[in-house]
């Protein structure tokens, strides 16, 4: 019984995070859930891996905006590892792409670099495997907390021009 609500209680703020970062809310009121998310981390890790790789991607962003680069960096390198293991290629490509992003916001562009060459070469063996895409919806952005164009930061308008638009070219070409 107590492993079945500590999966509820990762479950719980996995779908958290999801919200949050899906609806571009402003996450400030999220602050005191930190310590949450990493309680629901560590049972994960070790009570259920496989469970594991995808709460690390919903929390990915949420950690993000909240510029929380140390504990993201370890689960997803951690949710990586599992992915491996598991032989879980979507869970390595998302995990992969998301380390690639960390590494290009903490100005790491060669380790960025590497982990989106293997990413994309996860995206060769599915092509390989399945065949290619003849359809493609780039359906995501990120916008952050609403605000007026001469109030936002270089790095702000660097960051929504690296997901919003990169990113899916990034996709439409392969």
């Amino acid at each position: 019984e107590a492993d079945a609500a500590a999966l509820r209680h990762l479950l719980h703020y996995g779908a958290k995070a999801d919200y949050w970062t899906l609806e571009r809310k402003h996450v400030s009121p999220l602050v005191p859930d930190i310590e949450q998310y990493r309680q629901a981390f560590r049972w994960a890790k070790q009570h259920a891996p496989g469970v594991l790789v995808g709460f690390v991607i919903s929390a990915w962003q949420f950690l993000l905006l909240m510029d929380i680069y140390g504990d993201l960096r370890e689960w997803l390198q951690t949710a990586l590892q599992v992915a491996e293991q598991t032989d879980d290629q979507q869970g390595q490509a998302n995990t992969l792409r998301a380390l690639g992003d960390l590494s290009q916001r903490t100005d790491d562009l060669q380790g960025a670099r590497a982990y989106y060459d293997r990413a994309l070469a996860l995206f060769e063996q599915i092509d390989r495997r399945w065949g290619r895409l003849s359809g493609l919806v780039n359906n995501a952005g990120v916008v952050d907390v609403a605000a007026r164009l001469d109030q936002m930061s270089w790095s702000r308008w660097r960051r929504m021009f690296d997901i919003n638009v990169l990113g899916s070219l990034a996709c439409a070409r392969e």
